[in-house]
This record gives structure tokens, sequence and C-alpha cells, in this order.
């Protein structure tokens, strides 16, 4: 995170919010060096890290999804 830029927290899905999908995953991807930073060096949290080929499947799925 750049000095002076504001925090960033995750957005999670909501059933009833049509584009929570797509803005959760938009998230997740501006993020997802902090993501992959805790996955990876938490070892109980380890077995969650996505691979490159599932972080590009959720860049493909965000093209889709974008209105």
């Amino acid at each position: 995170m750049e000095p002076g830029e504001p925090k960033k927290v995750l957005i999670r899905d909501v059933k009833t919010r049509w584009n929570s999908t797509y803005s959760m995953i938009k998230r997740a991807l501006k993020v997802r060096p902090a993501i992959d930073g805790v996955l990876k060096t938490d070892p109980e949290l380890e077995h969650l890290a996505l691979n490159e080929d599932e972080w590009t499947k959720i860049k493909k799925i965000k093209s889709v999804l974008r209105v």
C-alpha cells in the first residue's frame, strides 16, 4: 500500500446485490499481492492460496461479469 492511500478491505458477495460478485473479484485482483502474502506465509492458511491458473480464471470471470 502506498503512503497516504486509504485502506482497502475485501468486498463480500451478497445474494441480494446483483453486481457484488464482480465487485468482490475486482477488489481481490487489486489486492492480490496482499492476499497471496497472507495465505502463503501462514501455515494454517496456505492451503487456501490460489495458483496462477486459478487467478487467470478469476480474471476471465471478471470480464464476463463486467456490465
